[in-house]
């Protein structure tokens, strides 16, 4: 049986986005002490890509994982993007 462990994102309270005020939507990892910060999925629920640009000005913090190494990390990282923009125009040339 093949499956994904996947670290799942929330969106930001109090981010508004949308047209209206020319923002995009923003995520960040949910808290490695909630109950569902990681889990399973079939992987042919995957979308294939999607663009998630890290927010620079919130910066990077330790404090998401209370582990500084973990699986839910790339090799070598100590810390997250507290962060993140997702991209929700496409330009096909």
């Amino acid at each position: 049986m093949e499956f994904l462990w996947v670290r799942w994102f929330g969106t930001v309270e109090g981010h508004r986005h949308g047209p209206k005020v020319a923002r995009l939507p923003k995520v960040g990892f949910l808290l490695g002490t909630d109950e569902s910060a990681f889990g399973f999925l079939d992987p042919s629920l995957v979308i294939r890509g999607c663009h998630l640009i890290p927010a620079f000005a919130d910066g990077r913090t330790s404090e998401i994982l209370s582990t500084p190494y973990s699986l839910g990390r790339p090799i070598g990282e100590v810390d997250d993007w507290a962060t993140f923009y997702v991209m929700m125009y496409v330009t096909f040339l």
